[in-house]
């Protein structure tokens, strides 16, 4: 099991944040830095797939040598940090277009989908509970629901086709990270959650994990 911030340079706070995520749920960590237009002569390089496009006007990915290299390296790093067969492998992402944190998934069934929901309403309510202040944002996740960033490349030609589980959020930027209070609140949030998930995966099999959504295992 590996927690990963591909574009810890250009996705803004996504390095800290799995920094904290793995020290609090004791995963492997694997966090980029650098491959940014400013880097890389007005090119993103993105290190999850071999590809890179010029940023931010062009949309079309292109497949470069350089780009491999990055996306071997990365892969490698992965599963070197998973000591032998990759079972999930979560990435953690931001971006500054979607209201809701959003969840590509390969390998999750539906029911595991709503149980993961179900554990972060209630993690999110809690946390929350007297901060009035806050704002609530709210999670959706595949199979359940339709998400407008589906990670497309990485589960096609990238890693997230390489784990048996592939979890791939992205967060709200101006919602969840532009304060301080407010990402310090969701990352407790995503923390318990990620750990949850990481119990459930280590210690209970999927049916356990359906028949018990709240908490995902039973300590």
């Amino acid at each position: 099991m590996v927690i990963a911030a591909p574009h810890g340079s250009f996705d803004w706070y996504t390095a800290e944040l799995v920094e904290e995520l793995s020290e609090i749920t004791s995963l492997p960590a694997v966090i980029t830095r650098g491959f940014t237009p400013t880097e890389c002569g007005g090119w993103r390089i993105n290190v999850n797939r071999p590809t890179e496009r010029r940023y931010p006007t062009d949309t079309i990915e292109h497949k470069t040598e350089r780009a491999r290299e990055v996306y071997e390296r990365f892969r490698d790093t992965v599963f070197r940090a998973a000591a032998g067969r990759l079972d999930t492998y979560i990435e953690m992402h931001q971006n500054g277009s979607e209201a809701n944190i959003e969840v590509a998934t390969l390998g999750i069934s539906r029911e595991v989908a709503i149980a993961i929901k179900s554990n972060y309403l209630e993690i999110r309510d809690r946390i929350l509970q007297g901060m009035p202040d806050l704002i609530r944002v709210d999670l959706v996740i595949e199979p359940v629901d339709q998400v407008a960033i589906g990670a497309w490349a990485a589960k096609d030609h990238g890693m997230l086709r390489l784990s048996q589980t592939s979890l791939h959020f992205e967060l709200p930027a101006q919602r969840l990270f532009y304060r301080n209070r407010t990402r310090r609140a969701y990352t407790r949030i995503l923390s318990e959650l990620i750990d949850r998930l990481v119990k459930s995966r280590r210690g209970s099999s999927e049916a356990k994990l359906i028949s018990s959504p709240l908490p995902l295992t039973a300590d």
